[in-house]
């Protein structure tokens, strides 16, 4: 959003975290799952062609995801002061 700082980027550069105010914002949902998105995909009649490829590069970051997550979401529990 515009104002907002940028905490974190993707490896291609764009903001995939960032602080506007005291809120904080992700794009998309830091601990998404494969079995999640195919759920949701499910919920529509027609998918993107591109689908199975992109639930397949979920699924080959789902290790590298959850080794992130632990440490990002202490970071924002740390930065939010909630302990």
């Amino acid at each position: 959003p515009e104002g907002a700082t940028v905490l974190a980027r993707s490896a291609a550069g764009e903001p995939v975290v960032w602080e506007a105010g005291t809120a904080l914002g992700f794009l998309g949902h830091p601990g998404a799952k494969r079995g999640m998105a195919e759920d949701l995909a499910m919920e529509f009649a027609e998918t993107p062609e591109e689908l199975l490829d992109g639930l397949t590069a979920l699924g080959a970051a789902q290790a590298e995801i959850a080794e992130t997550l632990g440490p990002l979401v202490t970071a924002f529990v740390a930065r939010a002061g909630w302990m």
